[in-house]
């Protein structure tokens, strides 16, 4: 049972359905796993969000923005966790591959010098492989030759 509004719901879906509540039925889902308050998990935020002294209508468009290192959903888990907003967009891993500093193996994956998929990469990052031979087409336990 979900009292809000001064009425008693029965599941998450009523609560969807009804007219007062201004968020989509999986995103309150969501938000209600994450711990949110049902109170605010109903009312989308209305006002800007504020982050490196730049205003973003939303937290989507923070989260898409390049500055950002981590997926939207990253972010609104760490953001109901707590974290400071600052803080909560940054990669919490540093790689160093090709001399370079990279926030993450999808940072990582997205360089151009980056040979494999995401997945790959993390498959052969976990199994052991070097971050540098892992990003080359080159199969697993495979190492180019000198010609």
């Amino acid at each position: 049972m979900y009292k809000i509004w001064d009425t008693e719901f029965s599941d998450i879906k009523s609560i969807a359905n009804d007219p007062r509540c201004k968020t989509k039925y999986g995103a309150l889902q969501t938000l209600i796993r994450w711990g949110v308050p049902l109170e605010q998990a109903v009312v989308p935020p209305t006002k800007p969000v504020v982050c490196w002294d730049t205003e973003f209508p939303s937290m989507s468009a923070l989260a898409r923005d390049p500055r950002c290192e981590v997926k939207y959903i990253t972010l609104m888990k760490r953001l109901a966790a707590g974290w400071p907003l600052e803080k909560a967009t940054v990669a919490q891993r540093r790689l160093i591959c090709w001399g370079d500093t990279f926030y993450g193996i999808r940072a990582v994956s997205n360089d151009p010098r980056c040979q494999v998929s995401y997945s790959t990469l993390r498959k052969r990052v976990a199994l052991g492989q070097p971050l540098e031979q892992a990003t080359s087409r080159l199969p697993l336990g495979l190492e180019e030759k000198d010609a």
